[in-house]
């Protein structure tokens, strides 16, 4: 027992001088890591800034060694020294052996970045200061480029911030993974996070909450993911949750609805060439409770519960010119509204169009047991100009009287 007992303390004191070897060792290397990996920050730091005008910062720079490297507080700036992006701490895990081999991907087997702010309006004047255009990226190899990103990525707390008015846009992304797939050169994706956005004109601020998912292409074309979105609301009027799919092909952005229960289809397409969105709402036999709610009026919205809508409505708006911004749209809808709403209840159909300029109400036509009426109206904004005709043939008032 003796001969063990003392073999057991042979062993501790063995492992406590590798422990001391190994810390007094480790520490000059790490210094010279450090030192090594700054040099190497200040050289990349310089090519970029030779290149875009950009600066990197950062506050600290710790590698552990063999396994990751921990930087601390970077921020980048642009040449009028307006600070564009921040990030609080970024974790690069790595493997040595595989780095020595010069195999990137696996080399660097995670990146982990926490607490991102963005601040895209900088970014779209540092773009259009570049002269940046999609025509330059088309014979970038992105096959070879994909070697490079590592196998998996994670951003955590990721604000993107676009203020410029009239427009302020606020997403927070609470979690995004990346997996790289070198394999299927693709790229998959988990995003989730919430968005807050508002419009001056509209004196009203939209917020939401969504997630998606999907695969993403190295040239982006034929990149597809599924979204969800939930608690869409502007603070009164709140939409119930809609999942879509999204594409991406030869510059043009789509996406619509696939809803299997509510009768209703959501479509809209984003040209990045032309600035050109087109969105387009068709349902039949829709009851609006299947898809919104108005806060603290549920009672008053049971009286839509019979409420039918048909509709074919196409809205179309070009972002190229924010000052002056060009919208035309047109609807072709019928209504069935119940006697919840009004006796014996009545049906409106309506024929409207229009564009920044004027709005054109083609025909309106309402027919009921007790109530029969028409109109054709133009509208100018500018001059606040009201033309037209409006007839009602027949009116049943609550004493019965008929007009």
């Amino acid at each position: 027992m003796g001969s063990l007992y003392k073999l057991g303390r042979i062993r501790r004191y063995i492992l406590i001088f590798f422990i001391l070897v190994a810390a007094i060792i480790s520490l000059p290397l790490r210094n010279h890591i450090t030192r090594n990996v700054d040099e190497r920050m200040n050289a990349v730091n310089q090519l970029i800034f030779e290149k875009t005008g950009l600066i990197i910062k950062y506050d600290s720079l710790s590698p552990s060694i063999l396994s990751s490297i921990y930087i601390r507080g970077i921020t980048v700036f642009n040449a009028d020294n307006e600070e564009i992006l921040e990030i609080s701490k970024a974790k690069v895990g790595f493997k040595i052996l595989s780095l020595l081999k010069l195999d990137i991907q696996n080399g660097i087997s995670n990146v982990v970045v926490d607490g991102i702010s963005l601040d895209l309006a900088k970014l779209e004047l540092l773009v259009k200061k570049l002269n940046f255009k999609f025509e330059e990226m088309e014979g970038t190899d992105f096959v070879s480029i994909q070697q490079y990103i590592p196998s998996n990525i994670k951003l955590k707390n990721v604000d993107f911030i676009y203020d410029k008015e009239p427009f302020y846009i606020l997403m927070n992304v609470k979690s995004v993974a990346l997996s790289n797939n070198a394999q299927k050169n693709i790229l998959d994706v988990n995003f989730n996070s919430n968005l807050k956005a508002s419009y001056s004109e509209f004196k009203r601020t939209i917020t939401s909450n969504f997630n998606f998912n999907g695969t993403i292409t190295p040239t982006l074309d034929n990149s597809q993911l599924s979204v969800k979105l939930s608690n869409l609301t502007d603070g009164t009027y709140k939409l119930n949750k809609l999942n879509l799919h999204a594409a991406y092909n030869q510059k043009v952005f789509d996406i619509h609805t696939i809803q299997a229960v509510n009768p209703l289809s959501i479509s809209a397409r984003y040209n990045i060439d032309s600035f050109q969105l087109d969105t387009q709402i068709k349902s039949q036999n829709l009851s609006p409770l299947s898809v919104f709610s108005i806060n603290s009026k549920q009672n008053q919205l049971l009286k839509l519960k019979n409420m039918k809508i048909d509709t074919d409505t196409a809205f179309s708006m070009n972002f190229q010119d924010l000052e002056n911004l060009q919208m035309e749209y047109a609807s072709d809808t019928s209504i069935l509204v119940p006697d919840q709403i009004f006796p014996k209840g009545f049906v409106v159909n309506f024929d409207v169009s229009g564009n920044e300029k004027k709005v054109k109400l083609s025909e309106l036509n309402v027919n009921g047991d007790k109530i029969s009426a028409q109109a054709a109206l133009d509208f100018i904004f500018d001059k606040q100009q009201l033309s037209g005709n409006i007839s009602i043939s027949n009116f049943e008032m609550p004493n019965n009287k008929v007009i």
